[in-house]
């Protein structure tokens, strides 16, 4: 296991299934062709918000126009032990042609910017961002204890699909590729409230347990 493998190419992708390596195939399904103006994102994801990426990049393509590439990260831990053996293998044997990390190889040729969500805390998947070919927006559970269903949990965490879409609409429009308008837009259209107090502050989360 490589830690990451692609689960899906997104709409407009070719049919040779993307970068698939002998022991990380890949799940991608058949999509429809993608218009000439579609713009590209990849999104990460860890376990069960495989459900969060999924209606998100359904979303992301009837309302934004907006072809996302799905990843799913199996072992951020994994990933991070090995670009820091690469890196240390670079460090000590200057005179060898420079070896890539894992993560970097597969996501080199990932379109567009790249978001990560998942029911971890964002420190997890920033063991790899400084490893990565771009910058990553990373959506995650930091916070206190609480006790609910778990979609009603990933909506107070900002990590479900609506938080997803506008994470890549707004990384989108860090490159020139979406617009404040269309950010705003989609903000009111999957009803976020802009001044909801922030999950990770001390003073918004309470101390039950978070329900299974």
């Amino acid at each position: 296991m490589c830690g990451i493998y692609k689960w899906d190419d997104g709409v407009g992708a070719s049919d040779d299934g993307g970068d698939v390596s002998d022991d990380c195939v890949g799940a991608s399904d058949d999509c429809a062709g993608a218009s000439d103006d579609v713009r590209f994102a990849t999104i990460l994801f860890s376990g069960t918000t495989w459900s969060v990426a999924r209606e998100a990049q359904k979303l992301l393509y009837e309302h934004h126009n907006v072809s996302a590439e799905l990843w799913s990260v199996t072992s951020y831990q994994r990933l991070r032990r090995d670009a820091l053996a690469v890196e240390r293998r670079n460090r000590l044997h200057p005179g060898r042609e420079p070896e890539t990390p894992i993560v970097a190889q597969k996501l080199a040729e990932a379109r567009g910017p790249i978001v990560a969500v998942s029911d971890y805390m964002k420190i997890v998947p920033e063991q790899i961002a400084r490893f990565l070919p771009k910058p990553m927006l990373i959506l995650g559970t930091d916070g206190f204890g609480r006790s609910d269903t778990r979609e009603t949990l990933r909506s107070f965490f900002e990590v479900d699909a609506a938080h997803t879409v506008v994470a890549v609409l707004t990384q989108l429009m860090s490159t020139g590729e979406a617009t404040q308008a269309e950010v705003a837009e989609a903000i009111e259209r999957y009803g976020i409230d802009p001044n909801a107090p922030d999950p990770s502050d001390h003073r918004t989360g309470t101390s039950s347990t978070v329900a299974p």
